[in-house]
């Protein structure tokens, strides 16, 4: 009996000390702003991944090219468990949802078709052969990103104007604006 009753105490223990840790994952947010850039950070912090895979892999270093690969696998699972652990914001779901839909495609082709890439890169280098394999890889990422981004940018301007909120660009849209702008002519 004794032995019964240490078991359900240890279970009964187990399941409270879970339900604590979960709980505790998951913040809670007074302002729609502070729930807005809390998705943002995880979001910027993905694309600050794929942009230092971008580089060790155009600079033909595959041994970073994995390295960073790698990183950025573990940095989307950090991601998408934050996000799937985040409550609706005052019963707004669509973007988390949006959000933690887009990290789990994220997932999929950083699993799936960049290390198609990679793995071209590996055996092949860049030459013109390979060249138009990754570029039509990336072409339909790129299609795809487009799609799912679109979703997930109509849920966050929906969330804004529930909430009465103004949206600002994030670090990673800046930089990326400004590295697509042509220079100014000189005189």
């Amino acid at each position: 009996m004794q032995t019964y009753q240490k078991a359900v105490c240890s279970v009964l223990f187990l399941l409270i000390s879970t339900a604590t840790v979960l709980h505790a994952q998951s913040p809670v947010f007074k302002k729609p702003a502070d729930y807005n850039d809390y998705i943002v950070m995880e979001q910027t912090a993905i694309g600050r991944k794929i942009e230092q895979f971008n580089q060790a892999l155009a600079g033909d270093d595959i041994k970073n090219a994995k390295k960073q690969h790698a990183e950025l696998l573990t940095q989307i699972d950090i991601s998408i468990n934050k996000i799937g652990n985040l409550s609706d914001f005052k019963g707004n779901a669509e973007f988390k949802n949006a959000a933690f839909e887009l990290f789990v495609f994220y997932k999929m082709i950083i699993e799936t078709d960049y290390k198609k890439i990679m793995t071209i890169v590996e055996k092949e280098g860049v030459n013109d052969n390979s060249f138009g394999r990754i570029n039509s890889i990336f072409t339909s990422i790129q299609r795809d990103e487009t799609v799912m981004y679109g979703q997930f940018d109509r849920a966050q301007k929906n969330f804004s104007k529930q909430f009465d909120m103004k949206l600002e660009e994030n670090e990673l849209e800046k930089e990326r604006k400004e590295k697509t702008q042509p220079e100014p002519a000189k005189p």
